[in-house]
């Protein structure tokens, strides 16, 4: 299964960003492609009682099985993980371009895409340095990890774009070239 999911999380990423090293013309943007997880999340929690259910069609409006929103997610992964540094290097161009954003981040399902944004990957080091921004990730940690059920699945449901979006589109046909390439 891993082998399936990293073929699947290869052709995504091809698909989205090209080769290796490219220009990427993906529309989504780091929180863009952080919403679509979150809303894919939901399509799996929501699957649970019921494998065989349809819950893309309850939290997104579209046709999306659990298994197929828990596929999606690794690569859908992989492309935030690629877009964080870019993030990140924004945020530090102009910090003050995000506070706005990042202070209304509960009412915009971001908390934890903008604590990752906060959190320096090497972990001797601290991104947030400055007091207020170590209180600024302190809060969007808390606030993340506090997300109930019910408020990840408001979120969710918010996210209608996805149905309709070139995210979705890439992942299908990348999956049907992964199931193509497992026969």
């Amino acid at each position: 299964m891993s082998v399936r999911l990293g073929a699947l999380a290869a052709l995504v990423a091809v698909a989205l960003c090209g080769p290796a090293g490219a220009a990427t013309d993906h529309p989504f943007d780091y929180r863009k492609l952080s919403l679509a997880a979150g809303a894919l999340r939901s399509v799996v929690d929501a699957g649970l009682d019921d494998p065989r259910s349809n819950p893309g069609e309850s939290v997104l409006g579209c046709a999306i099985s659990s298994a197929q929103a828990r596929a999606w997610l690794s690569p859908l992964q992989a492309l935030i993980d690629g877009r964080l540094p870019d993030a990140r290097a924004a945020y530090g161009r102009d910090p003050r371009s995000f506070s706005a954003a990042i202070a209304n981040c509960k009412a915009q399902c971001l908390c934890g895409a903008y604590a990752d944004l906060l959190t320096d990957p090497d972990p001797t080091r601290l991104t947030a340095t400055d007091p207020r921004q170590v209180a600024t990730l302190a809060r969007l940690r808390r606030e993340a990890s506090a997300l109930g059920e019910k408020q990840a699945m408001a979120c969710a449901q918010k996210q209608k774009w996805f149905c309709r979006s070139r995210l979705k589109r890439d992942l299908v046909a990348a999956a049907a070239g992964d199931s193509a390439t497992a026969r």
